[in-house]
């Protein structure tokens, strides 16, 4: 399936996006609701449009800058829901994805600037005065009690409160920057702390982005915030000139192969291509890293557990360091279809060695670990 040449000026997006709705959403939900069952992602017409809506969602996701009138004009968070709604039967991996993009706009606000954080009323009606807790710079201070979460939005439930000091969600902990998102139903989840939303790194640099070789993050949203990686779900962060950084997760390890020093990193669609004599239309993500050969600008790599190398993590994400990408090639899947093959090179100047990155997660980082599925208590602060 060739894939679709993605918009870059606002209007343009909004037509796109509009015409996704119409030509892939909504058909895919009128007849998952028609069959009474989840489609078959192989089978046409369904195999199409289950393509088109995977290539949507990690655009969105890597690229799309959410705004109020992106989200106005498009009305994105209605199309999101309907592939969320289990009358549709949309697959999980689709629901997992959009729930995902929701969390993540909404922790952001939609790109608009956060609420005001209102007093938390009293039974009596009248908002009572705490001493409160130091601040972020270490000074006490006297401040009005506030509610125990944050509304993020009346359908979707409200971000819990991060204790300041709390060990592993607060301002020392390795959750730092990440908060318990509640949901009407009772399920919490991981979304960006919004308390926090104009101390989240840029993760679109080139280079290290002051981000110390060998660190690690426990989940993929933590590298986001402390800009290591630019994207929540996409493995490919996207740049003009090349990528700024790629996560090596173990998802085509069939073709994929990881040596350390040396990474061969497969583009988008591999698994999936049939033809023997032409490779798959390249994604923005795979069209990135044409770019990084023919720029030469060097590409921040994370490794994920999910991966399947001896140098993969026990846990969550690290990041390994500067690569160059250095050439592609052109070989064969199990199905006989061309794909292309990236070929990344470790650089030497400045970074520890891989061997000194594997000490990571250690010990600690794994007890901390798993301390995080406890949450924490919201509390007033």
């Amino acid at each position: 399936m060739a894939s679709p040449t993605y918009p870059t000026e606002l209007a343009a997006r909004v037509q796109f996006i509009l015409n996704e709705r119409k030509q892939v959403i909504q058909p895919l939900a009128q007849q998952g609701r028609k069959a009474g069952k989840v489609l078959d992602q192989q089978a046409e017409p369904h195999k199409t449009l289950f393509e088109r809506l995977d290539s949507l969602l990690k655009w969105l996701d890597n690229t799309v800058e959410m705004s109020p009138e992106l989200k106005k004009d498009t009305q994105l968070d209605t199309a999101l829901k309907v592939v969320l709604n289990d009358s549709f039967n949309f697959p999980d991996k689709f629901k997992t994805k959009a729930t995902a993009l929701l969390e993540k706009w909404e922790s952001e606000h939609w790109g608009g600037p956060a609420p005001a954080v209102v007093d938390s009323p009293q039974q009596n009606g009248n908002a009572s005065e705490g001493e409160g807790d130091e601040d972020e710079s270490g000074n006490s201070r006297k401040r009005r009690r506030l509610s125990q979460a944050t509304p993020s939005s009346k359908s979707n439930g409200v971000v819990m409160k991060v204790p300041y000091d709390h060990p592993i969600w607060g301002k020392q902990g390795i959750m730092h920057g990440i908060a318990l998102k509640k949901s009407e139903n009772g399920r919490k989840s991981k979304v960006l702390d919004p308390k926090y939303k104009n101390r989240q790194r840029n993760a679109k640099v080139y280079g290290h982005n002051e981000i110390t070789v060998g660190r690690w993050f426990p989940f993929q949203l933590c590298a986001v915030f402390h800009g290591a990686h630019g994207a929540a779900q996409a493995g490919i962060t996207i740049g003009p000139v090349g990528a700024y950084s790629i996560i090596v997760a173990g998802h085509y390890e069939d073709l994929d192969r990881d040596d350390g020093e040396v990474i061969f990193y497969s583009g988008s669609g591999s698994h999936e291509n049939t033809d023997p004599g032409r490779v798959p239309t390249p994604t923005d993500g795979t069209r990135s890293l044409h770019s990084s050969i023919d720029t030469g600008n060097p590409v921040r790599v994370l490794r994920s557990y999910s991966g399947a190398s001896r140098f993969a993590p026990t846990k969550g994400l690290r990041y390994d360091g500067l690569y160059r990408v250095v050439s592609v090639s052109t070989p064969k899947n199990l199905k006989g279809g061309l794909y292309e093959r990236f070929r990344l090179e470790r650089l030497e100047e400045d970074q520890i060695s891989l061997q000194q990155c594997r000490v990571r997660p250690n010990g600690r980082d794994l007890m901390d670990y798993d301390r995080i599925e406890h949450g924490y208590p919201s509390r007033r602060v």
